[in-house]
């Protein structure tokens, strides 16, 4: 709603530059499809999955049919009836969720940063990806230090190895299992002298183990004065505590000595 000196009005259509647009959207969208499962929506991208091709196509007919109902019009960049798509900077298949190759493409092709807003824009496609690696807080320490207030801008060797190293750890990133609640789960965290690191990982039912979602941050300064003991104690805690979405765990909690 708007005030204005004839009186007080409020908008019938949504227009463009209105910041609370996107979430009205959203809202919109999820009154649309409410009710319905196996759909996910994230702003205008929907994805309708199901268990075989039978299903699939059940559930996409309710969604398609509550479309029509609400009057919502798709574009042509739909696609239907597919074993691996893209979703939210991520590839879904049945092997299980990988990095975006366009987005990993993108960081390989980075340059070298010329100053800090470089860097905090090579730092940031670097955070988009990190569940897939859990050594990125370790191997970007050199990077981050230069984004603190009191440093002094300097692209050394040491700054140089680090951009290569994290963009070799990127170059073949791992493949994440979808996570099931009735496998034998592991979480094993992990903290070296600049950041934590963990994983929780599952048994499959040919035994082999696969990790799921892999975890990181930085230390605080603080945190990095903590005795190595200490370190690996809040790693274990930090890992448990981000990953408790991840419900009826059958858990073994493991430290590590190398991340």
């Amino acid at each position: 709603m708007f005030i204005t000196p004839f009186g007080r009005y409020c908008f019938r259509r949504l227009p463009f530059g209105i910041s609370s647009a996107p979430e009205h959207f959203q809202l919109r969208i999820l009154q649309i499809i409410a009710g319905t499962t196996g759909v996910l929506c994230h702003a205008d991208d929907i994805l309708v999955f199901g268990k075989d091709k039978k299903e699939h196509d059940v559930r996409l007919g309710e969604v398609l049919k509550k479309f029509e109902k609400a009057g919502l019009t798709l574009n042509d960049k739909c696609v239907f009836a597919v074993k691996r798509v893209k979703f939210l900077g991520r590839t879904i298949s049945a092997q299980g969720i990988e990095a975006d190759q366009d987005k990993i493409q993108a960081i390989l092709n980075m340059p070298e940063p010329q100053n800090v807003e470089g860097v905090r824009r090579f730092m940031g496609m670097v955070n988009y990806v990190g569940k897939f690696s859990p050594h990125l807080p370790t191997l970007t320490k050199p990077l981050r230090d230069l984004l603190r207030n009191d440093s002094i801008w300097v692209w050394d060797a040491q700054q140089k190895e680090a951009f290569a190293k994290v963009k070799e750890e990127l170059s073949s990133p791992a493949i994440l299992v979808q996570y099931c609640p009735s496998s034998e789960t592991v979480v094993s965290a992990d903290a070296s002298s600049y950041g934590l690191g963990g994983v929780l990982m599952q048994k499959l039912k040919n035994g082999e183990w696969r990790p799921v979602v892999y975890i990181s941050r930085s230390l605080t300064a603080t945190e990095t004065r903590y005795a190595q003991i200490e370190k690996e104690a809040l790693a274990v805690t930090w890992a448990c505590e981000r990953l408790s979405a991840y419900s009826d765990w059958n858990l073994q909690c493991t430290p590590t000595t190398n991340p």
